[in-house]
């Protein structure tokens, strides 16, 4: 089941969260055992998000 959390600002949008991919991120995060290794696991994630989404994402 996804959350549908309105954020403020001058245009209103929607963001979905899923929550078994919160859930996913969030052990990950919890499983590195200092925080450079959590800071690496973010960053390989926004490269493989660039990766599959294109550069200009």
């Amino acid at each position: 089941m996804a959350e549908i959390a309105e954020k403020g600002g001058d245009t209103p949008r929607f963001e979905v969260h899923d929550r078994e991919v919160l859930r996913t991120a969030h052990n990950l995060l919890e499983s590195c055992p200092s925080p450079s290794s959590m800071q690496a696991e973010v960053v390989a994630a926004v490269q493989r998000n660039q990766r599959w989404r294109g550069s200009s994402a």
